[in-house]
């Protein structure tokens, strides 16, 4: 994902059932690949969705190298994360 040419998801678009996902996941990609922008990788919105989660920038960016697909970072996430309500 080239975050100097397009924009990364909206914050709003659901994945897993957790808004910002997406978003996380393609401003992730961006800083692996070297192609950011302007984009802050891990932002504090995204600080807050991994603070939820129980997880850290570390896991969630391990994460994101070794699963090429959104399905796959999401099931990881999913089975990774501290389970809540939704609530």
């Amino acid at each position: 994902m080239d975050l100097r040419t397009t924009f990364p998801r909206s914050m709003r678009v659901r994945l897993e059932g957790y808004v910002h996902l997406a978003r996380m996941i393609d401003k992730c990609r961006a800083v692996l690949a070297g192609t950011e922008g302007e984009y802050i990788y891990p932002c504090p919105m995204d600080d807050r969705l991994m603070e939820f989660a129980g997880i850290t920038a570390d896991q969630f960016t391990a994460a994101v190298k070794h699963n090429q697909t959104d399905s796959g970072v999401a099931q990881w996430f999913r089975q990774t994360a501290t389970p809540h309500s939704q609530a």
